[in-house]
């Protein structure tokens, strides 16, 4: 739980809708919520899995631009 109060950030209050994501949320029951959430539907493995093609594109693309960048 160190690190689990995070210091007040007025950046954070415009940049992330007043601190309502999980990343700037503080601690607590809207905290929990937004990580069950997000594993139970964002990082799911069907989830992961449906999103398979489109990682591999991407990751095919950087190389291929990764190796024009080289020649």
């Amino acid at each position: 739980m160190i690190f689990a109060s995070r210091p007040h950030n007025e950046a954070a209050l415009y940049l992330a809708y007043g601190q309502k994501n999980m990343i700037t949320a503080k601690h607590g029951p809207y905290w929990r919520n937004m990580r069950k959430f997000c594993t139970q539907h964002l990082l799911s493995n069907q989830k992961i899995n449906s999103f398979q093609s489109m990682r591999r594109q991407q990751v095919e693309l950087m190389i291929k631009s990764l190796k024009n960048e080289l020649t």
